[in-house]
């Protein structure tokens, strides 16, 4: 038995190679920080990294299933084989697609809580945008107590 995993276009592609970011880099490094190219590398190396973990996930998922043994106390009927086989696929599909959607939900997480830095900011492309620190004071107050005086 072999798979033949068909991943995303974009993923066989020349955008996700290190030649092509290697290219962006260096082109990168010609333009103002304020046009689209200045950030565009880290998109491409994210891109990249996420084909690569759909292909280390596939690879790994399959590898795992194809070591799997099939035992039986008794002879089995080729349809019930082949129905017991489909029903394998079966589970071993969806929990591989799941598997992946939970690594990609976990770094859509981490990229919601943490927000990593992604390149330089970009003074005057967001109007009257005033970063300030916002702290709450608590203060230990009693409720319907007067102050000492």
């Amino acid at each position: 038995m072999s798979f033949s995993p068909i991943l995303h276009q974009v993923c066989t592609s020349d955008f996700i190679k290190d030649s092509w970011i290697a290219l962006l880099t260096a082109i990168t490094y010609q333009q103002t920080p304020v046009d689209w190219n200045a950030n565009v590398v880290s998109q491409f190396q994210l891109l990249s990294a996420l084909c690569e973990l759909a292909n280390v996930t596939i690879d790994d998922a399959v590898r795992r299933f194809l070591e799997r043994s099939f035992v039986s106390s008794q002879v089995v009927t080729k349809i019930s084989f082949d129905d017991q086989l489909s029903a394998a696929i079966n589970q071993f599909t969806q929990s591989t697609i799941m598997y992946f959607g939970l690594l990609v939900d976990i770094i859509h997480l981490f990229t919601q809580v943490d927000q990593p830095y992604t390149g330089v900011s970009f003074p005057g492309l967001i109007p009257n945008f005033n970063a300030k620190l916002i702290m709450n004071n608590l203060a230990n107050e009693s409720i319907n107590q007067q102050s000492p005086s």
